[in-house]
């Protein structure tokens, strides 16, 4: 038995990161409800996980970068969500990538969260701008 426990361990051990990012993800809708500021539009890879359960203002990344949301909204706030869905916890979609290259972000409000010795931090960027190519 304990030589079936010692071969599983690895196993277990890295199962907790998924954990560990999905128990963020699970407690930043509430918290970013409260601390961000409201006229900000949220861009997000998956708007559903923040939209469940507040009334933040989503868009998709895949909408944002299709209609050129940025230019066409010249005074609003927009915030990229870098979160499980873009930080290649379980890959990386060509729409982060995309937004992650090809504009000028800066970090606006980060949240983390540790169990044992896994660690996941997701981070909430000011969009700037198109970055000049």
């Amino acid at each position: 038995i304990i030589i079936i426990i010692i071969l599983f361990v690895p196993y277990i051990l890295k199962f907790n990161q998924p954990w560990v990012a999905h128990s963020l993800e699970t407690k930043i809708p509430e918290l970013a409800e409260k601390e961000l500021p409201l006229n900000c539009f949220i861009i997000t890879e998956s708007p559903i996980i923040l939209t469940s359960t507040t009334n933040l203002k989503t868009i998709s990344i895949k909408y944002f970068l299709e209609e050129n949301i940025l230019k066409k909204k010249n005074e609003t706030c927009f915030l990229f969500f870098d979160d499980i869905m873009c930080d290649g916890t379980f890959g990386l979609s060509e729409s982060c990538k995309t937004i992650k290259q090809d504009y000028q972000l800066k970090e606006f409000k980060k949240y983390n969260f540790s169990y044992k010795n896994s660690f996941k931090e997701y981070i909430f960027y000011k969009i700037i701008d198109k970055k000049i190519i």
